[in-house]
């Protein structure tokens, strides 16, 4: 059964796998998302000060994960103390890949901001991944505006209305 959880800091380890395992799946392939010295959980809880960390699963598998935050002052500092979640670094395992757990987890996410009165699921996305605007377009999401970021890349800020 599909279910996600909330995980403490110790258990970050688990959640880190996920990253790594996809990081090098898409080092492979040329499509480098993230930088692997930021899967660290010290850097992890830095840089998203202190983030609410989750593991989707089935049975008990775990399929996926993701970062929920209160605010997001580094993509949206207009936007602080909004009635939203921002979501970051979802993962979805590469052996559960193609089996429609991005499409459970984003449901699953949209569904916990409307249990805790959030108005939005905000999250951003690197411009130039065509497949993960695909995803957000399908979940409700609505690209919002596209900024420079200072690694070269254009950033997508999206959002779901709630």
């Amino acid at each position: 059964m599909f279910h996600v959880e909330k995980i403490g800091y110790e258990q970050l380890d688990d959640l880190i796998e996920l990253w790594k395992k996809r990081y090098f799946w898409l080092k492979a392939k040329n499509m480098e998302m993230w930088k692997i010295d930021q899967l660290d959980a010290d850097a992890i809880i830095r840089k998203y000060e202190y983030p609410r960390c989750f593991i989707a699963f089935e049975d008990k598998i775990s399929v996926g994960g993701f970062l929920l935050l209160e605010n997001d002052k580094r993509y949206w500092p207009e936007k602080i103390n909004d009635k939203a979640y921002y979501f970051h670094k979802f993962v979805v395992d590469v052996d559960s890949s193609g089996k429609g757990y991005s499409d459970k987890i984003l449901e699953w996410v949209k569904d916990h901001g409307k249990t805790n009165h959030k108005n939005y699921i905000r999250l951003d996305y690197e411009k130039q991944r065509d497949y993960l605007r695909k995803m957000y377009l399908r979940n409700g999401f609505e690209d919002i505006e596209i900024m420079h970021a200072e690694n070269g890349y254009d950033i997508v800020k999206a959002e779901c209305r709630l």
